[in-house]
């Protein structure tokens, strides 16, 4: 393992373990330990922070990513999508803590972060779907990543939230949730990047839709469901595997022999 990973992997490591402890307090007491819920998302910027302008090489993932573009005459932007899974995950944090206040104004700033990460993904990604249309390589695979999304988030929102016109309100949000998840799962499609990159990527929206609809079943149909404990760790899951997928691409990471001043001259 590349050391400049071990930090962010650990931070990771250490997200997770600690929202599990939250939601076993949680069980425990009846109370959940908030400060403590808040630390997981914490660490979790912290790690992609390390990652953004420590672990990973921004050349070399430009390199990488053009190198693997099924679209060569269409640049892409790696340097949008370091930037702004990073903006994506601080407004992740404040959405966290908000929502414990007010779950409508929460709601707003994670519409917010869905719109960032789709943002971050449009770095990597090609989204503009006369050119996907064109595209042997983009076309099937695309065409079937768009059926899936869009059949399935109507059908989180039956299933899991709605109940009665009331529900409606968060009807939006649902749709911006799904179309988060299809941008993301676009990125299946670009098989010569490593698998684990992708398929992260990719777990990572659809353990978010899990842990909202989860979250809208328990604030709109039943408050008293027991698959409230799985809410917040499904969260941070998504949240470590969508801003750390770029671990499972080594080639993009800072060669450990690197020089610290070629580090600093990156493009």
């Amino acid at each position: 393992m590349n050391r400049r990973a071990i930090i962010p992997w650990g931070l990771s490591i250490l997200a997770f373990v600690v929202i599990l402890l939250a939601e076993s307090i949680r069980i425990r007491t009846g109370e959940r330990p908030l400060p403590v819920a808040w630390s997981a998302s914490g660490m979790v910027l912290a790690a992609v922070v390390v990652l953004r302008w420590w672990t990973v090489d921004e050349g070399r993932l430009k390199t990488a990513v053009q190198a693997t573009n099924p679209l060569p005459d269409l640049p892409l932007h790696p340097r949008r999508y370091l930037n702004v899974i990073v903006a994506a995950m601080v407004v992740g944090l404040v959405a966290t803590v908000a929502i414990t206040w007010n779950f409508y104004l929460g709601a707003g700033i994670y519409l917010v972060m869905h719109l960032c990460l789709m943002a971050a993904f449009s770095g990597i990604l090609h989204l503009q779907p006369r050119r996907i249309w064109r595209s042997v390589v983009l076309r099937r695979p695309s065409l079937l990543t768009s059926s899936f999304w869009l059949i399935v988030t109507p059908l989180v929102y039956v299933l899991f939230v709605y109940n009665g016109p009331l529900t409606l309100i968060v009807a939006p949000y649902v749709a911006a949730l799904g179309l988060m998840a299809l941008v993301v799962w676009l990125g299946l499609a670009y098989r010569q990047r490593p698998l684990l990159f992708r398929v992260a990527a990719a777990l990572g929206a659809a353990s978010f839709v899990f842990s909202d609809a989860l979250i809208g079943h328990m604030v709109f149909v039943d408050p008293e469901t027991p698959l409230v404990f799985l809410i917040s760790p499904t969260y941070v899951l998504a949240i470590i595997l969508l801003s750390q997928s770029l671990l499972f691409w080594p080639e993009v990471l800072v060669r450990e022999d690197a020089p610290l001043a070629s580090i600093s001259r990156r493009e």
